[in-house]
Parts: C-alpha cells; sequence; structure tokens
C-alpha cells in the first residue's frame, strides 16, 4: 500500500512521467475530464462530483473538494497549494 501511495503522489515517478501516470491512477474516477496535467501531492475528494476541462493544469498540493459539485473549465491553471471547497446546504429556501 505505501508504494501504491508513493507511486500516486511522485515520489516513485517524477515528471513528466509521473504526472501521465497520476493522470492515468485518477482519470476513472472523474465523471468528466478532458486533457490535463496533474502535479504530485494533488487531493481529489468526491471526484465522481468534479468535472474537468481541457487543457487544465494542477499544480503541486492542490487540494479539489467536489462535495458541492465542482467545475472547472478549459485552459485553467491552479496554482500550488490552493484549495477549492465546494459545499451543499441541506436547508433549501433560506
Amino acid at each position: 500500500m505505501e508504494y501504491l501511495y508513493s507511486f500516486t503522489e511522485g515520489e516513485v515517478y517524477p515528471s513528466p512521467i509521473g504526472d501521465w501516470l497520476r493522470f492515468l491512477t485518477v482519470r476513472p474516477f472523474l465523471p468528466s475530464c478532458g486533457s490535463w496535467r496533474i502535479y504530485e501531492g494533488v487531493t481529489f475528494w468526491y471526484p465522481y462530483r468534479i468535472k474537468i476541462g481541457k487543457n487544465v493544469t494542477l499544480n503541486e498540493w492542490v487540494y479539489l473538494s467536489g462535495f458541492g459539485g465542482l467545475t472547472i473549465g478549459n485552459d485553467v491553471r491552479i496554482g500550488h497549494r490552493v484549495s477549492v471547497v465546494t459545499s451543499e446546504s441541506c436547508l433549501l429556501g433560506y
């Protein structure tokens, strides 16, 4: 298990080979995913609610939470150590 963790974190395979291996590891869990580049340390929570467009770069240690639904458009670059947190309210009408 530690080997898989290291593999997805980029410690075993550095860029650019590691970027593509991380992309292939994460892609099956995302409903909509164009061409993009993912660096080491990127964290996905609720990946089945995240849609990623084409030509997107997620730099080191980005945190994406798709709890409330998250759509990242085309030609987007997200810098290192950025957190994108979405929420969903159960109190409709307030």
